[in-house]
């Protein structure tokens, strides 16, 4: 074990990225593993959308984004070590969940190379009410994780929203319009853009609008955490 290691086990001891229990390796304990494999999603999935194809729903919205992927369903442990990252403060976590994030893309993408690696921006006053940007840390792992380049602000946000949870789908759709906007040319390339969880995938679609509008060949999308109810409906 490096200096380095033994030093930061000794700062950040190693936890379950899910019940955030420690442990010896980080990884999910006996329980959360159990758990979390009912959170895997089964084959065949959509490609479009991300979720298993059973439970698609992408007759009914057509995105700006030519993809998307998921490692888990938003449920039981799989959902406890978003939060954790989210509202815990458990940044650990973000390591197991942004490599689940890495291979969820490559199976679903075995062939696409994107050019850059971005985030769903928040509001600096967002961002300091949340203390730490959970997002940018799984984005960091995916593109390390991947090899690509991370260019976190790629995007920026430009107008306060509510929050996606408490709204109806057609005031989500309403809620982030005009929110984001593209900080440079991206013309011809292709941009993989990152978030925790993907329910209706608005805030997702309004940003691939921005990455198009500044010239992005094409956008791919993947995130910790689907609706396990249908991503699109």
């Amino acid at each position: 074990m490096s200096v380095l290691k033994f030093l930061s086990d000794i700062v950040f001891p190693p936890r379950c990225p899910c019940c955030g229990e420690l442990n010896e390796n980080g990884l999910p304990c006996e329980n959360c593993a159990e758990k979390l494999a009912d959170c895997v999603l089964k084959k065949p999935i959509c490609k479009r959308c991300g979720n298993e194809k059973q439970r698609c729903g992408c007759g009914e919205f057509n995105p700006l984004f030519n993809g998307a992927a998921a490692a888990y369903f938003n449920a039981s442990a799989a959902r406890e070590g978003i939060y954790g990252l989210k509202f815990g403060k458990r940044s650990s976590s973000a390591v197991f969940f942004g490599e689940k994030m890495a291979q969820a893309f490559e199976e679903s993408f075995p062939n696409i190379t994107p050019d850059a690696v971005c985030i769903v921006p928040t509001l600096p006053r967002e961002l300091r009410q949340k203390d730490y940007d959970y997002v940018h840390l799984l984005a960091k792992t995916v593109s390390r994780k991947l090899e690509l380049k991370y260019k976190p602000k790629l995007l920026k946000k430009i107008k306060a929203t509510k929050r996606q949870h408490k709204l109806s789908q057609s005031e989500r759709a309403v809620n982030v319009k005009g929110a984001f906007k593209a900080a440079e040319r991206l013309d011809g390339k292709c941009i993989l853009l990152v978030d925790d969880i993907k329910t209706t995938g608005y805030t997702l679609n309004e940003c691939a609008k921005q990455l198009r509008l500044a010239g992005a060949d094409s956008v791919y999308c993947v995130t910790a955490l689907i609706s396990p109810n249908g991503s699109c409906k």
